[in-house]
């Protein structure tokens, strides 16, 4: 029983009412996303790209790159073995990967690229893993270039 001369506080409502109706959700921009278009989802597409792709070790990645047919643009898959660590290294070496590809799709051009995470890559930041993966995909398009001229 709280007495009359007692310091009453705050009362129970003093913040504001919470606002009526359904409320917008935060989004991120449709340009900002990494839709399923750009994603390699099917265990046969991976298979191709480490059959029939062109392997370039890194540092902290592995790229397979296959090309893909003129205007398709290019698709992302990523691995991470029990090797780059736990569930939380894992996670967070794929998602510096995707967001690396994400900011350089465009330069990309028409390819299928497969990522595979080594033991460092989680440890990274993620402008390290961007530059690596940029250079990596480089020399993919050109080793891609020398194997057409030599068919």
């Amino acid at each position: 029983m709280p007495r009359p001369d007692a310091d009453a506080g705050r009362s129970p409502r003093d913040q504001a009412p919470a606002p009526e109706g359904p409320q917008a959700p935060g989004r991120v921009r449709p340009d900002h996303g990494y839709p399923r278009a750009f994603r390699i989802t099917r265990r046969r597409d991976y298979q191709k790209v480490y059959d029939e792709g062109l392997r370039v070790p890194g540092r902290r990645l592995v790229l397979f790159a296959r090309p893909r047919s003129p205007g398709e643009g290019a698709r992302l898959g990523v691995t991470a073995s029990r090797r780059v660590g736990g569930a939380v290294a894992r996670n967070r070496a794929k998602r510096l990967i995707r967001e690396a590809f994400r900011r350089h799709r465009a330069e990309f051009g028409d390819l299928d690229l497969v990522v595979n995470a080594r033991a460092g890559a989680a440890l990274a930041s993620g402008h390290e893993i961007e530059r690596e993966l940029v250079s990596l995909v480089r020399r993919a398009r050109a080793g891609l270039a020398r194997r057409e001229e030599g068919r």
